[in-house]
């Protein structure tokens, strides 16, 4: 295993908090998937803490996506991703010959359709 900068990224919803950790070239590392039950702090905390003991003393980055990560972002002083934006790189990059990708959340569904650049619709 390399000891290069790990990248750690959370996708905080209206239900649940997903936390992934990769390599700096993108091979996946650890990934969960915890309800929160409108406890964004202490799930957060344990999943990070969980996710990282898997990796003592390694330096990583953070960024954050989802409907309760402005938030998050803003007190753990790092980068916010809107999830709409993460989600179309995400099927671009991994899925290119993707037309349309759904997306169904705790709160609602969006529709991106990538056929003449990229036209979100919720």
């Amino acid at each position: 295993m390399s000891e290069g900068l790990l990248r750690v990224v959370l996708d905080i919803g209206s239900t649940t908090l997903k936390i992934v950790v990769t390599e700096e070239d993108g091979q996946l590392l650890h990934s969960s998937y915890n309800r929160h039950y409108s406890d964004i702090r202490r799930t957060l905390v344990k999943a990070v803490l969980e996710a990282m003991g898997q990796f003592p003393g390694r330096l990583a980055t953070m960024a954050v996506a989802g409907s309760g990560g402005i938030k998050t972002a803003e007190l753990l002083g790092v980068l916010f991703v809107q999830e709409v934006v993460a989600g179309a790189e995400a099927v671009r990059r991994y899925l290119p010959r993707t037309n349309v990708a759904i997306e169904l959340g705790g709160e609602d569904a969006k529709l991106t359709f990538f056929d003449a650049g990229i036209d979100q619709r919720g």
